[in-house]
């Protein structure tokens, strides 16, 4: 799915879905929960949750569409789209379809209303493909919304990272940059993802923002690291290269033990051009 696809990693958990659910309370759900109410869905609408991880934004946005309402939540990780079906049903949300699919590839049989992606744009391979994809089974009238980092995005984490990276791994300190940052650093720039939406056959784009503090600890840290892409940058067989990293990124990230990251999250929605 992106440049840190790699091949799998004996010395590390099979799935970073437990390590992406840690981070749930703090960071995924409340970013999911904007992302829905940007998004303005009404009872009855039938909705797609792109990129939809372990249920953030997809179980409240079931929740707003109301059992008249329908919900497809889509992820190529078969342990995040497992606990998503487990939360929808232990939530008794039977409006909510779980499907583990490339949202490059998926269509669903008839126009949707809505289509949801959050912090997920960057990390595909074509973002203008899929951006003209989903245009294409969004009905006239409906809408896109998306969530991007904005400047300055990631950086606070991922250059003390990419420096520990380099510094410990030799795969990586031999290789280029990967293309996924350059796509982070534009999605970061609302005008460019706006030409970006029109250019896929949008009509009009909205941006607002959210801000969040995140108080993080090392062991928190860490799994934002195993509970994203940016594990793969990991070593695919020696442990002890990544405990050296783990120990440099702490390092340099933490103050007294704790990470006080303060972000701010651009929220977009592209509206199809009415009939």
């Amino acid at each position: 799915m992106s440049e840190f696809t790699s091949p799998a990693q004996p010395d590390l958990p099979a799935s970073g879905a437990e390590h992406y659910e840690n981070l749930a309370p703090s960071l995924w759900n409340p970013l999911g929960s904007a992302l829905v109410s940007a998004a303005d869905l009404l009872p009855g609408e039938t909705v797609v949750d792109a990129c939809a991880g372990a249920g953030s934004s997809a179980l409240p946005a079931a929740q707003e569409v109301g059992a008249s309402g329908r919900v497809v939540a889509i992820d190529l990780s078969e342990g995040l789209i497992e606990r998503t079906r487990e939360k929808a049903l232990t939530l008794g949300l039977t409006n909510l379809e779980c499907v583990v699919d490339d949202v490059a590839a998926y269509t669903p049989e008839q126009p949707v209303d809505a289509v949801l992606m959050g912090l997920g744009i960057f990390l595909l391979p074509d973002p203008q493909g899929v951006m003209s994809h989903i245009r294409g089974y969004v009905r006239p009238g409906g809408r896109f919304t998306l969530s991007t980092w904005a400047q300055p995005g990631l950086e606070p984490l991922l250059e003390p990272l990419l420096a520990a990276v380099h510094r410990h791994n030799p795969v990586i300190s031999s290789s280029p940059r990967p293309d996924a940052f350059a796509r982070l650093e534009r999605a970061s720039k609302p005008e460019e993802l706006r030409s970006d939406l029109l250019e896929a056959g949008f009509s009009s784009v909205e941006t607002g923002e959210i801000h969040l503090r995140i108080s993080m600890d090392e062991a928190l840290l860490w799994d934002f690291v195993l509970g994203t892409s940016l594990r793969r940058l990991l070593s695919a067989s020696d442990p002890e290269i990544n405990r050296r990293i783990r120990a440099d990124f702490a390092e340099q990230s933490l103050t007294h033990g704790f990470l006080e990251f303060a972000a701010t999250v651009d929220l977009h929605t592209a509206y199809a051009p009415e009939a």
